[in-house]
């Protein structure tokens, strides 16, 4: 018999996914919402696993870092306490790539090797890794950690940068000449390695990406094959390119920025969706 899976948000895209992944595949799946306290006055008894993807995510100047803490981390606290109170025996807690501080770069290849050498920047990345190092003050034998720790995620419709730009590749025909490597992870292949988490009691800190690295002009390539658009990348002089490197929007879409392939040293069980196969889908 499968596991019961408590999982906090009840419309988020990445929650919808995932919850939809494990009913399908036969897992009880109870998705909650934070929002309030009423799920202080809830019974987690019934539940094996927890799966924490509630939180502060989109940077505002509105939001604070005092703001992000009480939400990311505070909260996640709380909650995972709760959770082990209750009886719940894994719980899986969705930490970011940012607790690492790193944008890209045009100029060098950035590979995180090191999973411990976090340097976050941002009050989203501070609040991610503080969440992290409280919820480490749980960890026993009787109720264990795992900190999953994704590059950005891509899928139909999916919020952020990648939508985005496949928005930008159907307008504009012209792109500068740039053969960036970037981590990124198709929300199914996401779905399936947190499936595979839970089948094969995977703890500890992990980083789930995609087999190949994306590269942000073979998407636009594709973009445009797939509507018989015409496109050109030009080579862009050394100097032009140290410019742009200063910008961080520039970085994000085109700087490299990569988890080693073999940070982990994890063997997946499933079947991977390349990004060829998986864009042909996100385009229909």
């Amino acid at each position: 018999m499968k596991e019961n899976i408590l999982m906090t948000g009840t419309n988020g895209y990445l929650q919808n996914h995932i919850s939809h992944f494990l009913k399908k595949n036969d897992y009880n799946t109870n998705c909650i919402s934070l929002r309030n306290n009423e799920w202080k006055k809830k019974s987690f008894k019934e539940f094996d696993i927890a799966i924490h993807l509630a939180g502060i995510v989109h940077q505002k100047k509105s939001i604070n870092l005092k703001n992000y803490i009480d939400v990311n981390a505070r909260l996640t606290y709380d909650f995972a306490k709760k959770c082990k109170a209750d009886g719940i025996k894994h719980f899986i807690f969705f930490s970011t790539m940012s607790v690492y501080g790193e944008n890209g770069s045009l100029n060098k290849i950035i590979e995180i090797r090191d999973k411990e050498n976090t340097n976050p920047n941002t009050n989203y990345g501070i609040s991610k890794l503080y969440a992290e190092e409280l919820l480490w003050k749980l960890n026993d034998d009787n109720f264990k950690i795992t900190i999953v720790r994704p590059p950005m995620i891509y899928g139909k419709d999916s919020p952020g940068n990648f939508y985005s730009l496949i928005k930008i590749g159907k307008i504009f025909p012209i792109f500068p000449k740039i053969n960036n490597k970037r981590s990124a992870i198709y929300v199914d292949n996401l779905s399936n390695y947190i499936d595979m988490i839970i089948r094969k009691k995977h703890y500890g800190i992990l980083h789930p990406q995609d087999p190949d690295y994306l590269s942000t002009n073979y998407v636009l390539k594709l973009v445009a094959e797939n509507f018989d658009n015409k496109i050109y990348f030009l080579k862009m002089p050394r100097l032009f390119l140290s410019l742009l490197n200063k910008l961080t929007i520039f970085k994000k879409v085109y700087g490299n920025l990569t988890y080693s392939k073999n940070i982990d040293n994890i063997h997946k069980d499933y079947e991977e969706v390349t990004l060829k196969e998986a864009l042909k889908y996100i385009l229909k």
